[in-house]
């Protein structure tokens, strides 16, 4: 081992790590001195904690203080599933170890109640976003209401954030049942909320999925003198649960700087206002994001597809995934077919069409499709 340069070891031990297999990469760590500081750098990058075990918590901390170098120096991205708030001392710990973190997850399990909700978001988002410069990434993954002061707390504490996410329960790829794909969780207006003196100014990148939706973020944003400009916005939730006007304005206003958009807006189908008001929203987004390259539609009815892809205003679109409510009735494949043959859909590499996350390109389908399937355009998931 000693005729070999470390940077040829360290090659080989970042090509391990690629393969993904934590195994494989402990073991490098035990070959010999020279290879324990790259392989312990890839086998701690990412840590999942959990504290639904008292012993959990303390048993990382024990590792450290064993190990003859801080691993949590090593740490780019912690994923922390919690049941109730972490101990004083051992946040202090992970917060003062954790100098190199890039990404933060945080899910909270539905026995968290919310006056403990709020505490750990701060307890945790804050003092992480103060001490870890490198921090950029945090997402949230919550079961409960979160207040919009907590929100704009969260958001106003992290100077380096590019991405946030906050999404509720998965939402549901079965039977469309609009009572059970989404519960009443979202963002909430507990009281007044004043604008931030500077939001962080690198923040791009934006994926809300609350049946609240984003109507109160985005109110508050708008009351900024500087919102942000995002590039990439995913947004899922239901249009009728409050007035969607604020979400359009942010559109009107810097649609045409969003290069990536997933729209995931859930409607009653009973209800024909409802209907009108989610295909009224989608289209005012498609119509005022000009510069998209990737675009992915959710629950759309078959027949509302070819009336979709001409609000479509953007004709720089690479990618376009389009998920189906119904497989029956069939879409009307040859409209759609002859739609994007038109000079609109030129640049159009890849496109899916999908029903509770299975394909429906098929050979028959791209029989109905003979232009797309000319350009080799048809993706099957």
């Amino acid at each position: 081992m000693r005729d070999f340069a470390q940077e040829l070891v360290d090659l080989v031990i970042d090509n391990v790590a690629a393969t993904g297999k934590s195994r494989d990469i402990g073991s490098c760590g035990a070959v010999c001195r020279r290879w324990l500081p790259r392989s312990r750098m890839h086998l701690f990058s990412q840590i999942t904690l959990s504290n639904s075990s008292p012993a959990t918590i303390p048993r990382l901390i024990n590792l450290v203080d064993a190990s003859p170098s801080n691993i949590l120096s090593f740490v780019q991205t912690l994923d922390i599933h919690l049941k109730c708030r972490i101990s004083e001392q051992h946040m202090a710990r992970l917060e003062r170890c954790c100098s190199a973190l890039r990404e933060l997850r945080i899910c909270f399990v539905p026995q968290t109640e919310r006056f403990e909700f709020d505490h750990i978001v701060r307890q945790l988002v804050l003092r992480f976003g103060g001490s870890c410069p490198a921090l950029t990434r945090v997402e949230l993954d919550i079961e409960l209401d979160i207040p919009l002061n907590v929100v704009a707390d969260l958001i106003t504490s992290l100077p380096g954030l590019t991405h946030l996410r906050l999404s509720g329960p998965p939402l549901s790829g079965g039977i469309y049942d609009p009572a059970t794909i989404l519960s009443d969780n979202g963002v909430v207006y507990p009281k007044t909320v004043p604008p931030a003196d500077i939001l962080p100014p690198s923040w791009h990148s934006l994926d809300i999925s609350l049946s609240g939706g984003a109507t109160l973020l985005f109110q508050w944003l708008l009351s900024h003198s500087e919102p942000p400009t995002f590039t990439s916005l995913k947004l899922a939730g239901w249009v009728a649960s409050y007035p969607i006007e604020p979400v359009c304005s942010y559109f009107r206003r810097f649609g045409s700087q969003i290069e990536s958009l997933s729209l995931a807006y859930c409607a009653d189908r009973l209800n024909s206002h409802t209907v009108f008001e989610t295909r009224a929203f989608e289209a005012h987004a498609l119509a005022t994001t000009p510069r998209l390259v990737e675009l992915k539609l959710v629950w759309q009815d078959p027949g509302y597809i070819p009336a979709l892809l001409t609000s479509i205003s953007s004709v720089h679109l690479t990618t376009l995934r389009i998920g189906v409510i119904l497989a029956e009735p069939q879409p009307d494949w040859l409209v759609i077919d002859t739609v994007l043959a038109t000079s609109q859909f030129g640049s159009l590499r890849n496109i899916s069409f999908t029903h509770q996350n299975r394909s429906l390109i098929s050979p028959e389908l791209k029989l109905l499709m003979p232009h797309a399937s000319a350009r080799n355009i048809l993706a099957q998931i």
